[in-house]
Protein backbone atom coordinates (compact mmCIF):
# COMPACT_ATOMS: atom_id res chain seq x y z
CA UNK A 1 0.00 0.00 0.00
CA UNK A 2 1.46 3.74 -0.51
CA UNK A 3 2.34 5.30 2.16
CA UNK A 4 0.96 8.97 2.93
CA UNK A 5 4.65 10.44 1.93
CA UNK A 6 6.57 12.85 3.93
CA UNK A 7 5.25 13.13 7.82
CA UNK A 8 6.52 15.07 11.04
CA UNK A 9 3.58 13.18 12.81
CA UNK A 10 2.74 9.73 13.56
CA UNK A 11 0.90 7.88 10.90
CA UNK A 12 -1.04 4.77 11.20
CA UNK A 13 -1.83 1.72 8.67
CA UNK A 14 -3.94 -1.14 8.82
CA UNK A 15 -4.55 -4.09 6.01
CA UNK A 16 -6.62 -6.72 6.28
CA UNK A 17 -5.70 -9.89 4.75
CA UNK A 18 -9.36 -11.10 3.13
CA UNK A 19 -8.18 -14.73 2.24
CA UNK A 20 -5.71 -15.66 5.03
CA UNK A 21 -4.55 -19.78 5.45
CA UNK A 22 -6.00 -21.38 8.01
CA UNK A 23 -3.29 -22.12 10.49
CA UNK A 24 -0.83 -19.83 11.36
CA UNK A 25 -0.25 -16.50 8.58
CA UNK A 26 3.15 -14.40 8.98
CA UNK A 27 3.01 -10.90 8.20
CA UNK A 28 5.76 -8.04 7.74
CA UNK A 29 6.07 -4.63 6.71
CA UNK A 30 8.51 -3.37 3.87
CA UNK A 31 8.91 0.58 4.22
CA UNK A 32 10.57 1.91 1.20
CA UNK A 33 12.44 5.93 1.06
CA UNK A 34 11.84 8.35 -1.53
CA UNK A 35 16.26 7.45 -2.31
CA UNK A 36 15.03 3.88 -2.58
CA UNK A 37 16.42 2.59 0.82
CA UNK A 38 14.28 0.24 2.52
CA UNK A 39 13.59 -1.73 6.38
CA UNK A 40 11.75 -4.40 7.33
CA UNK A 41 9.11 -4.77 10.50
CA UNK A 42 8.97 -7.56 13.01
CA UNK A 43 7.26 -10.65 11.85
CA UNK A 44 4.16 -10.87 13.63
CA UNK A 45 2.17 -14.07 13.67
CA UNK A 46 -2.20 -14.57 13.56
CA UNK A 47 -3.17 -18.19 13.65
CA UNK A 48 -6.60 -18.52 11.70
CA UNK A 49 -8.86 -21.40 13.55
CA UNK A 50 -11.32 -23.02 11.74
CA UNK A 51 -11.95 -26.31 9.63
CA UNK A 52 -13.17 -24.09 5.92
CA UNK A 53 -12.83 -20.65 4.54
CA UNK A 54 -14.32 -19.03 1.57
CA UNK A 55 -12.76 -16.26 -0.26
CA UNK A 56 -14.71 -13.37 -1.97
CA UNK A 57 -15.69 -14.60 -5.52
CA UNK A 58 -12.99 -12.51 -8.35
CA UNK A 59 -13.72 -10.74 -9.93
CA UNK A 60 -16.90 -8.98 -8.98
CA UNK A 61 -18.84 -7.93 -10.57
CA UNK A 62 -18.49 -10.47 -13.01
CA UNK A 63 -18.65 -10.24 -16.68
CA UNK A 64 -18.97 -13.89 -17.75
CA UNK A 65 -16.50 -16.29 -15.10
CA UNK A 66 -16.30 -15.62 -11.69
CA UNK A 67 -13.77 -17.51 -9.29
CA UNK A 68 -13.88 -18.72 -5.80
CA UNK A 69 -10.92 -20.07 -3.91
CA UNK A 70 -12.05 -22.00 -0.80
CA UNK A 71 -9.47 -23.17 2.26
CA UNK A 72 -10.46 -26.49 3.81
CA UNK A 73 -8.68 -28.70 6.48
CA UNK A 74 -10.28 -31.97 5.23
CA UNK A 75 -11.26 -33.56 2.49
CA UNK A 76 -15.40 -33.95 1.69
CA UNK A 77 -18.28 -33.81 -0.97
CA UNK A 78 -20.71 -30.85 -0.60
CA UNK A 79 -22.23 -28.24 -3.14
CA UNK A 80 -21.57 -25.09 -4.31
CA UNK A 81 -25.03 -23.11 -5.38
CA UNK A 82 -26.15 -19.52 -6.39
CA UNK A 83 -29.34 -17.99 -6.04
CA UNK A 84 -31.28 -15.00 -7.15
CA UNK A 85 -32.30 -12.68 -4.91
CA UNK A 86 -35.66 -14.55 -4.69
CA UNK A 87 -34.05 -17.39 -3.25
CA UNK A 88 -34.44 -19.24 -6.77
CA UNK A 89 -31.26 -21.46 -7.50
CA UNK A 90 -30.00 -20.83 -10.59
CA UNK A 91 -26.69 -23.18 -10.41
CA UNK A 92 -25.34 -26.11 -8.55
CA UNK A 93 -22.89 -28.43 -8.49
CA UNK A 94 -21.67 -31.40 -6.49
CA UNK A 95 -18.15 -30.48 -5.50
CA UNK A 96 -15.54 -32.30 -4.25
CA UNK A 97 -13.63 -30.58 -1.06
CA UNK A 98 -9.63 -31.24 -1.36
CA UNK A 99 -7.59 -30.73 1.66
CA UNK A 100 -5.67 -27.00 1.47
CA UNK A 101 -6.68 -24.04 -1.41
CA UNK A 102 -8.63 -25.12 -4.68
CA UNK A 103 -9.99 -22.37 -6.85
CA UNK A 104 -13.83 -22.92 -8.56
CA UNK A 105 -15.18 -21.57 -11.44
CA UNK A 106 -18.08 -20.64 -12.66
CA UNK A 107 -19.15 -19.91 -16.07
CA UNK A 108 -22.06 -17.07 -15.74
CA UNK A 109 -22.18 -16.08 -19.15
CA UNK A 110 -25.98 -16.85 -19.28
CA UNK A 111 -26.64 -15.07 -16.33
CA UNK A 112 -28.77 -11.97 -16.42
CA UNK A 113 -27.28 -8.90 -14.41
CA UNK A 114 -28.08 -8.18 -11.02
CA UNK A 115 -27.09 -9.88 -7.74
CA UNK A 116 -26.63 -13.42 -6.60
CA UNK A 117 -25.57 -15.45 -3.54
CA UNK A 118 -22.93 -18.22 -4.22
CA UNK A 119 -23.24 -20.55 -1.24
CA UNK A 120 -21.35 -23.84 0.22
CA UNK A 121 -22.44 -25.80 3.16
CA UNK A 122 -19.36 -27.89 5.03
CA UNK A 123 -20.41 -29.26 8.23
CA UNK A 124 -23.43 -27.65 8.50
CA UNK A 125 -22.47 -24.38 8.31
CA UNK A 126 -22.93 -22.29 5.45
CA UNK A 127 -20.70 -19.93 3.55
CA UNK A 128 -21.99 -17.13 1.62
CA UNK A 129 -20.48 -14.26 -0.61
CA UNK A 130 -22.45 -11.77 -2.80
CA UNK A 131 -21.77 -12.00 -6.66
CA UNK A 132 -22.78 -8.95 -8.88
CA UNK A 133 -23.25 -9.99 -12.79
Amino acid sequence: MAGAGQSSTLLNYEYTDAQPYLGTNYYRLKQTDYNGAFDYSNVISIKVNGNFEMGYPYPNPVVNNVSMNILSANSGITYLRIFDMTGREMYAEKIAVNEGMQTLAIDMTNFASGMYISEIEIDGVSYRNTILK
